[in-house]
């Protein structure tokens, strides 16, 4: 079985980039391993600026100096919003399910770099299309090996996946 560290060398050797949830680990050397960090808002019914301003608060006072910046993403758009008022200088990704046909005005009103949807979802049309903008596309979850070599065929920049040692 590959090391975690082989895993995310196959997927980077795939031009997909790793992206997968890191919990705080004494010694792990994120930086060693080439990966960044997804702080994902997760949406709560009523709760999303709060939970944004909390999140934004806690990456500004506790955020290693030693690490680059984290791309802060969520399907709550109340919650990104705060987050482009309160880190406006950190990268910001939408999360869609399903691509909506306004999603264009929505990474554009929210100022994000890049598009995250659904490997369920994504289809070549999306890809194309958020490619054509010049946004990356990075798609969650991808545990099929099979499955993140078609998307990296269709122009897929990363990949997120609770499997690392499939690729």
């Amino acid at each position: 079985m590959p090391t975690f560290r082989d895993a995310i060398s196959e997927i980077n050797a795939l031009g997909l980039g790793a992206n997968v949830e890191i919990k705080p680990t004494p010694g792990l050397g994120i930086n060693a391993l080439g990966l960044g960090a997804n702080v994902e808002i997760k949406p709560t019914p009523g709760l999303g600026v709060e939970k944004a301003k909390a999140t934004c608060a806690l990456i500004s006072s506790d955020w290693p100096d030693s690490l680059p910046l984290p791309v802060i993403s969520s399907f709550d758009m109340s919650a990104m919003a705060v987050a482009k008022d309160l880190l406006p200088n950190i990268e910001r990704a939408t999360l869609f399910g399903k691509l909506p046909e306004d999603w264009l005005s929505i990474v554009e009103q929210l100022d994000c770099k890049a598009v995250h949807i659904s490997t369920r979802h994504v289809t070549q049309a999306h890809v194309d299309a958020i490619n054509r903008h010049n946004f990356p596309v990075r798609v969650y979850t991808v545990n099929d090996a099979a499955r993140g070599q078609e998307l990296r065929e269709m122009g897929v920049s990363y990949i997120f996946t609770d499997r690392p040692d499939f690729f």
